[in-house]
């Protein structure tokens, strides 16, 4: 689960998108439980609260992405001046 964690978000939000990964996990699995022995109310405010806590994993990771593609793009852009350099050189 680190190497999710790691590979998906960035440094500063690896505990918060631990904290809702297991937040995530516990009560899917406490909602099926419930589900399963017929205690559709409850089972319905743990399937909310997983939402919940997927929607900060998405928004998370959503940032994660931004920030990769800013150095990507940085990356590009700084072997496009190099190649420049070395054409005008």
């Amino acid at each position: 689960m680190s190497d999710y964690i790691q590979d998906n978000f960035l440094p500063e939000d690896h505990e918060q998108a631990r904290e809702q990964l297991d937040c995530y996990m516990r009560c899917t699995k406490i909602a099926i439980q419930n589900k399963l022995t017929g205690n559709d109310q409850k089972s319905d405010d743990y399937f909310e609260n997983a939402k919940r806590s997927y929607d900060a994993l998405a928004e998370l990771r959503v940032k994660h992405d931004k920030a990769w593609f800013i150095i990507k793009q940085n990356e590009a852009d700084m072997k496009m001046a190099e190649m420049l350099v070395k054409a005008y050189d």
